[in-house]
Order: C-alpha cells, then structure tokens, then sequence
C-alpha cells in the first residue's frame, strides 16, 4: 500500500481575533496569505489530490485560491472545524487553560473532538491537503505525540503540518513556518 500524505494548513489571518466574532472571514493580509500559500501548496498537486476544508469562513478561503488554482473542487468536513468552545463563557481565558492542560485531563467532549479528527486523518485514502485551524493541528500533534501540554505547536498563519498515512497509523513528519512567539500559553 502506497504511503498517503497529508498536509494541514492553518488558515490565513482572520479579520477578527478568536475571541471575537464566530466566524469571522481573512483580513486583507489573510487573503494575501492564501494567495502565497496557494501558489507554494501547488506543487503538491496530482490526480488524486483532495482539498478539504473545515466550514469555517476563514478556512474555507484560504482554500479558495488553491481549489481554482489545480481547478478541484474543496470537500467542506466538520470533522476539522475549530475546537468547540461553546460552554466557555471567557474563550480566552478558556483557551489558555485547555492550552496548558495535558490532553488526559481534557474534558471528555474535547477528547471526543480530538479523536473525530484522528479517525477522519485515519479514513483519507489519497493524497490530501486540508484547511483548519491552530487547534486541530495541536490536537493531532498531541495524539501523536504526546507532548506535556496539548498546545505545543505555535503554527502561524498558513502553515503547514505535514503527516504521513501509513496502513492504519499516522507519522507527524513536519511543521513549517512556526511562529517563534507564543501565540498561547
């Protein structure tokens, strides 16, 4: 069986900071951000190339341009939305204390997110990139490598986390463009 690769990109700079607005879409560097990420992204392109997107707004664009690019289509799954913070009432706040917190002591609807996104990683069957978030690609990096804290990864916009689907089991192999400042924690 052929290895599968897979990349995450974290979407480009949302016009609103995480603790705003919902769904807020890219800034205007955002938008420039998935331009530039695009035009590296597609050299990855193939014939079985997937793009996959979580349905927020500021990942499904920084998609965009990549999907007209190659000309395929952007697959939305929810499976990569962003890390569910409806029972917080101070997301901020929320936020830091899930960052410095070992994934065991997770709340278990947090350990329930963190395992949809690993068991869809698990079922992709061709080569995929997909569009999310600072959290989902922390939450994969922690069930793969089980760091002391479930934030240990501070990826910036447009990065990409570059995974390897063996059989049944997947390989963390890289991140690029961390951000040398901490974004949380």
């Amino acid at each position: 069986m052929k290895d599968i690769n897979i990349y995450i990109v974290r979407h480009g700079e949302a016009s609103i900071s995480w603790g705003g607005k919902s769904d807020p879409g890219l800034s205007l560097q955002g938008k420039s951000q998935a331009i530039e990420s695009a035009r590296e992204l597609a050299k990855f392109n193939s014939p079985a190339l997937q793009l996959i997107s979580s349905p927020k707004k500021r990942a499904m664009e920084t998609a965009e341009p990549l999907g007209q690019t190659l000309k395929k289509p952007i697959k939305i799954m929810s499976e990569f939305d962003e890390i569910p913070s409806q029972k917080a009432k101070k997301k901020n706040q929320w936020l830091r204390r899930v960052a410095a917190t070992h994934s065991s002591k997770l709340p278990n609807y947090l350990k329930d997110w963190q395992n949809q996104i690993i068991k869809q990683l698990l079922n992709i069957d061709a080569d995929s990139i997909i569009f999310s978030h600072f959290m989902v690609i922390n939450a994969v990096y922690d069930k793969l490598c089980n760091p002391k804290q479930f934030v240990s990864l501070q990826p910036g916009y447009t990065s990409m986390m570059y995974l390897v689907k063996r059989k049944d089991s997947l390989c963390y192999v890289s991140l690029s463009n961390e951000n040398t400042s901490k974004i949380i924690v």
